[in-house]
């Protein structure tokens, strides 16, 4: 784990909006006591323990990627941002009872979207307190809250946004976030089904195991 949180670190370092940098390397240290040992999910994806640590490294290692395609088109910062703190309220919302995780109360009162976003909140206004903030700044930080806000998609699909995505960075928050459950919920499902197999399974319909060809 003492590898991840270092990867985890280096990314955060690479944040080069300041406020941004602050929020993330703030929140992290305060909370990454938890968050390294944490599940991402009670069913759906990295329901293991240090689930959320390992979920939230892939999606940064896949957005790097992306960014490199693309270059200047995409803001590095506010996607290595969002995709560090989308999960974190999770720390809040489920048990670390790790082996049967459940949601807590506070869980099902708010859900993991709120919890974060009222940690980046509340960290806003801590700095407000400390010093003159900008308008700008007051704006990218709502950016992020939007792009985590959306990183379920759009509300149209009943996933659990509580905003609809509005800018670049917010809907490839998203898709980044999908992938990587996908492939971690597929990879579960279709280990112990036999070659050739097709079984229905919950949250993605019918799987099929493809037949080895070597």
């Amino acid at each position: 784990m003492r590898n991840i949180w270092k990867e985890i670190r280096g990314f955060i370092d690479e944040i080069k909006i300041s406020i941004l940098n602050q929020i993330t390397s703030e929140l992290f240290e305060e909370n990454k006591k938890y968050f390294m040992i944490h599940v991402a999910a009670v069913k759906m994806h990295h329901n293991f323990r240090s689930g959320l640590a390992y979920h939230t490294l892939s999606l940064l290692r896949i957005c790097k990627s992306i960014c490199d395609q693309y270059g200047e088109l995409v803001n590095r910062s506010k996607m290595y941002a969002a995709l560090m703190l989308h999960d974190m309220g999770k720390i809040v919302e489920m048990s670390r009872n790790f082996t049967a995780p459940e949601y807590t109360v506070f869980g099902r009162f708010l859900g993991h979207i709120q919890i974060v976003n009222q940690m980046i909140d509340r960290k806003l206004v801590a700095i407000r307190n400390e010093r003159a903030v900008s308008i700008e700044e007051v704006t990218v930080v709502y950016e992020l809250m939007n792009i985590i806000s959306s990183h379920h998609g759009p509300l149209s699909n009943g996933w659990g946004s509580t905003a609809d995505p509005i800018t670049l960075e917010a809907h490839l928050c998203h898709m980044i976030d999908n992938i990587d459950a996908k492939i971690n919920m597929i990879t579960k499902a279709t280990v112990d089904m036999q070659e050739g197999d097709v079984q229905k399974v919950w949250g993605l319909g019918n799987i099929y195991k493809p037949k080895s060809l070597e």
